[in-house]
């Protein structure tokens, strides 16, 4: 990788990767594939489905998975330090209070989540609090809705919430 990293983020995709796929192939190339939980498995699906290749895939389970895998994963890219976790756990329906101490306890530069099905881009004391939204099943009336963070060495996350599935 290089000094600038494209990710694409998804959450919340409960069996249906046909949004995500979409999503992707038409939005992509991207470094790396985050999944912030509900049916982590559609991530093998997608990337067996994709165009572009990926440098990195990862994600964590959240409250509709029925295996075993990390539940919270902490992701170092361009000296950018990411947690990644469904939210559940959190109360992230409520609010960001516990991120916030969790992205202190941790030294987070940028906390992504998902379980709300609503997209969230806010910044709160030099850190980004990220959710895509749902890729099938969003919860503020709009289209399913994705993720795409850039990370440029030495700078701050930049990141934005895109609706729908297709064009560039």
């Amino acid at each position: 990788m290089n000094d600038n990293i494209k990710i694409c983020v998804i959450s919340d995709t409960h069996g249906n990767v046909s949004n995500a796929i979409n999503f992707i192939n038409n939005h992509g190339p991207f470094d790396i594939l985050l999944h912030a939980g509900d049916h982590l498995s559609d991530l093998y699906k997608i990337k067996k489905e994709i165009k572009h290749d990926i440098d990195g895939y990862y994600g964590v389970v959240g409250n509709c998975d029925d295996f075993f895998s990390p539940d919270v994963l902490t992701i170092t890219e361009l000296d950018i330090k990411i947690i990644l976790l469904h939210g559940d756990d959190v109360g992230v329906k409520k609010n960001l209070l516990q991120l916030n101490y969790l992205a202190e306890e941790k030294g987070a530069d940028l906390v992504v989540f998902g379980h709300t099905h609503i997209a969230t881009n806010v910044t709160n004391e030099g850190v980004l609090f990220f959710n895509p939204g749902s890729a099938s099943l969003p919860r503020d009336g709009g289209e399913p809705s994705f993720g795409v963070i850039k990370l440029r060495k030495g700078e701050a996350p930049i990141a934005k919430i895109i609706r729908g599935c297709y064009g560039a």
